[in-house]
């Protein structure tokens, strides 16, 4: 993969000496792909189960998918790399100290289809930020659940799950295939610091999962805790981010009036433009469904909102990922 201009990335094969592009890229920066090679090392045709539907991988070739969706059907393979055995399974690059790649979640099995053991929760986000009142909230976003107990959370003042306190008392699942958004407050916090949270899922056969650690900085404010802190007019969040298919954008005015909201595509054309009258200074957040002014459901890609107070103007990104 190799980063270009407006957010792209070229996305190349080894084709036995030589690279070959996949044209159009299937890849974009900033976002999260679940990649699977399915590798045919033999000298007959091999056959592979996915999604109930039967493929085939000709001698010496691999099918590549991305998100689900078969990218590349009999690709031909590159040569392994001196000193390998015909078992390796590699991923290699040249440095960069600009840009950054991660690979993670790796399987390897001689076994199709490759069956993980995972918990039936789906999670698109975890986070912990301060709110208005300057206490420290915990949110995390779930695109499915099924069959899933509940959540605990664990906070530690370092970076070791290990060691961490639980916080919370069990957070029932809604175990749903649509999306959920969950929040918890710490409200037992009292000194300044920085602290690291851990969102624990539990199913109902005891299979349990970490995600985390999620990190918040905290400033006691003297001996009034729990009071307000000075509003600052402008966009607090957006949550989450990347989403599919909504999020909320949480922002604040200084004083009333009347605020204008407009979201552009990475094209520069204007989606969406709402205007709101506040009688009163504050917090106040818009949930966006991801779809435009006709009702029209956005396409994935970067967009741009843009808070406009008077003749002030607040902007930030966020991501659809379908």
């Amino acid at each position: 993969w190799v980063f270009q201009e407006k957010q792209n990335l070229i996305t190349s094969y080894l084709n036995g000496e030589s690279w070959t592009t996949i044209s159009p890229s299937p890849m974009k920066q900033s976002n999260i792909y679940e990649i699977e090679l399915y590798g045919n090392n033999s000298n007959s045709i091999a056959t592979y189960s996915k999604n109930t539907t039967e493929y085939s991988v000709n001698p010496q070739t691999f099918d590549f998918w991305i998100n689900g969706q078969l990218i590349g059907d009999d690709f031909s393979k590159g040569p392994l790399l001196t000193n390998t055995s015909i078992n390796a399974f590699m991923f290699s690059g040249t440095g960069n100290d600009s840009a950054n790649c991660f690979v993670d979640n790796l399987l390897y099995s001689n076994v199709l289809p490759i069956e993980e053991d995972t918990l039936p929760v789906e999670l698109s986000n975890f986070r912990a930020e301060l709110d208005y009142q300057n206490r420290i909230k915990l949110m995390w976003v779930t695109q499915s659940e099924v069959n899933l107990l509940g959540y605990y959370i664990y906070r530690n003042n370092e970076d070791d799950v290990t060691t961490a306190e639980l916080i919370s008392p069990i957070i029932t699942a809604s175990n749903t295939t649509s999306t959920q958004l969950y929040v918890f407050t710490d409200t037992s916090v009292n000194e300044a610091g920085d602290y690291h949270y851990w969102l624990q899922c539990i199913d109902y056969k005891g299979n349990e999962k970490f995600f985390g650690p999620s990190i918040c900085h905290y400033e006691f404010p003297g001996t009034n805790s729990g009071s307000e802190i000075p509003l600052r007019e402008g966009i607090r969040s957006i949550f989450p981010n990347p989403f599919n298919p909504c999020t909320t954008i949480n922002y604040e005015m200084e004083s009333a009036g009347s605020m204008e909201l407009a979201i552009y595509n990475i094209k520069g054309q204007k989606v969406l433009g709402k205007t709101f009258e506040h009688s009163e200074k504050g917090n106040y957040k818009f949930l966006w469904d991801g779809c435009d002014e006709k009702g029209n459901v956005c396409s994935s890609g970067i967009y741009t909102v843009i808070m406009r107070c008077g003749e002030r103007n607040y902007i930030r990104k966020m991501t659809i990922l379908q």
